[in-house]
């Protein structure tokens, strides 16, 4: 049996469709009038064959993976510019071969050289492989001792709680 979708009360017979607020509802005859047009429905059209056997070209999706954040063991030396500039020189490269060979832009190349951006770990091993210098070093920092903070205050803290006693009622 179904229900109308506004009131909730049980349909008798054929329910009525009528379009309330833009919404298309099956209801009951009495609140039919809170509408204001009706609406058909309408056959769907059978899916032809033809339509159903040719393909659909899907474009593979590629999963670009974001670059690893350096993990807290290893980090990069502080003058890395100046290292990297020097290697490359070195080995007489300029910006462009040397980009080619670790398969990263000239402009990444350029920013790294003069401080601007920050090699995560893949590009640090990158550059160490091709350029043959050391850019991951591990940290030196001791491990940090945890001291118990003090708690905050809470309500309860402050306030006196105090715990009602049974009254005696005296007869007199």
């Amino acid at each position: 049996m179904v229900c109308c979708e506004v009131c909730g009360k049980p349909i008798n017979g054929a329910p009525n469709r009528v379009i309330i607020a833009g919404a298309k509802l099956l209801v009951c005859s009495e609140c039919v009038k809170l509408g204001s047009t009706t609406w058909e429905v309408k056959p769907e059209a059978p899916v032809s064959s033809k339509a159903s056997l040719t393909p659909i070209r899907k474009f593979q999706s590629v999963d670009r993976k974001p670059r690893k954040i350096m993990i807290p063991e290893i980090e990069i030396v502080e003058n890395y510019p100046t290292l990297i500039r020097k290697a490359r020189e070195k080995q007489k490269l300029d910006h462009a071969e040397l980009g080619k060979r670790i398969g990263e832009k000239i402009s990444v190349i350029q920013k790294l050289e003069t401080g601007r951006l920050i090699p995560d770990e893949l590009l640090a091993k990158k550059l160490e492989h091709a350029l043959r210098i050391k850019l991951l070093v591990p940290t030196m920092e001791p491990p940090v001792k945890s001291t118990p903070q003090p708690r905050e205050l809470t309500l309860g803290d402050v306030v006196e709680i105090r715990k009602k006693e049974p009254s005696v009622k005296s007869i007199s």
